[in-house]
């Protein structure tokens, strides 16, 4: 079941995860009912140029503001009654659809330093290499040659390991200048959700102004997820807390191997590893009731 736009859509809005977030995404399109529909699947909201829409994601009591938004689509898994479980997000970097090199590092900048001031913390799934930070931008700018060896093999090419501390404005040219450019993409989380944020260089043209640099448009997709919608996603039936568990600490059990492995494959490579990264405990989150 989806839900429809039947009502005039304000160009801000705020959205929670949970059963909050079902009522926020029934308000939005329908009004304000308590008779929402439990069962929604996903639900999205569109706005389009020249006004577009400024989300406000609402979490552990912060708020994160995200402009220039084309499209959120919230999504939950109509298994379960745990309301809105993931976001995505669609928007763009600037306030034109076209801008300077020089301003879009600035709306870099300021996105990043939002999610910062919001308490969002580096995150790297329980699979992933904890590469330290002071290879963040060799990690960033690394492409695996074709011919490498299996224990060669980086498997987290092109993330950032230090998502917050922001690039310098030449790295930043450095990176979005590369013929195959996958742009910029980092993992945060806060508490129980997570998001994986990627900027990239969708176009140029030129400048009408004589003898400026070209003008180049920046796109941001957002995918915000909670634990507990990711983890029920593995599942296939009901089970009790202690299958839960089995299934949760089999799971962190597999995915650390691959770490072990990928990790040392990296070191191979020449890389750090970040070996004080401490993974968050996502299980509290997921035995606690829905909010």
């Amino acid at each position: 079941m989806t839900s429809k736009q039947s009502k005039p859509l304000p160009q801000e809005v705020t959205l929670h995860f949970g059963h909050q977030g079902v009522r926020d995404f029934y308000a939005y399109t329908h009004g304000v009912s308590e008779d929402y529909p439990k069962i929604l699947n996903f639900s999205d909201l569109t706005w389009y140029p020249p006004k577009l829409g400024t989300v406000n994601i609402r979490h552990s009591n912060t708020t994160v503001k995200i402009p220039y938004t084309f499209l959120v689509v919230g999504v939950r898994d109509s298994r379960y009654l745990h309301g809105i479980g993931g976001m995505d997000i669609s928007a763009g970097l600037s306030q034109t659809e076209f801008t300077t090199q020089e301003q879009a590092y600035q709306d870099y900048v300021a996105l990043i330093t939002a999610f910062k001031k919001a308490g969002w913390q580096q995150y790297f799934k329980p699979f992933n290499t904890r590469i330290a930070k002071e290879d963040n931008f060799k990690l960033i700018m690394y492409e695996n040659p074709s011919d490498t060896p299996k224990d060669r093999f980086v498997i987290d090419s092109g993330y950032s390991s230090d998502s917050l501390t922001l690039l310098n404005f030449k790295e930043w040219q450095t990176m979005m200048s590369r013929k195959f450019s996958r742009g910029w993409n980092g993992n945060l989380y806060l508490r129980d959700v997570t998001v994986w944020i990627n900027i990239n260089k969708t176009a140029t043209k030129p400048n009408p102004i004589a003898n400026q640099p070209d003008l180049e448009q920046y796109m941001v997709d957002f995918h915000f997820e909670t634990a507990k919608y990711e983890f029920y996603g593995k599942i296939t039936d009901e089970e009790t807390t202690e299958q839960l568990r089995q299934v949760y600490d089999e799971s962190q059990s597999s995915d650390k191997e691959f770490r072990q492995d990928y990790e040392t494959h990296a070191k191979n490579a020449g890389f750090s590893i970040n070996e004080s990264y401490q993974d968050p405990d996502m299980w509290q989150y997921i035995i606690e009731p829905a909010y």
